[in-house]
């Protein structure tokens, strides 16, 4: 995503933050510290596939937590736009 900001290098593109689709990707939640300044909106949502596996913040099967502590200190220092 900083490449694709970098490489666009305009002021109304931002990050989405999307948690699921960084946890599928295995993406680590201290990646979204390189996001700020960068960032304009948080997505977080569950996924099911026919009971094959569950992602859902509820659930306690995956770990949103840190992803959302990165969350909260990106929008506490000014992160978001």
């Amino acid at each position: 995503m900083c490449r694709f900001l970098d490489d666009v290098d305009h002021p109304r593109c931002r990050a989405n933050i999307d948690v699921s689709h960084l946890l599928l990707a295995g993406v680590p939640a201290e990646e979204l510290r390189r996001l700020k300044g960068r960032a304009c909106h948080v997505h977080i949502s569950g996924l099911r596939r026919q009971g094959a596996w569950r992602l859902a913040a509820r659930s306690g099967r995956r770990p949103f937590a840190p992803y959302l502590r990165e969350i909260a200190r990106l929008a506490s220092r000014g992160g978001f736009d």
